[in-house]
């Protein structure tokens, strides 16, 4: 339940986990090496029509799935 976690101090580097307790909103951000590929921000709509899509493209492709 609540306040039975380990306390996370601000920009504290604790994973947010059901074992800590805390603002999460204060905890530090990772973003990781990826982060560097980014060369464009988009609306998630626009991503999420082009996955849908893509994912369209490829299920397409692959033999229909045999039930029985």
């Amino acid at each position: 339940g609540d306040g039975d976690g380990e306390p996370i101090e601000r920009y504290d580097e604790a994973l947010a986990t059901p074992a800590v307790d805390g603002d999460i909103e204060d905890m530090a951000l990772f973003a990781g090496q990826s982060v560097g590929l980014t060369d464009n921000v988009r609306p998630a709509g626009a991503l999420l029509e082009e996955l849908v899509a893509e994912t369209i493209e490829t299920l397409s492709g692959l033999p229909a799935a045999r039930h029985g």
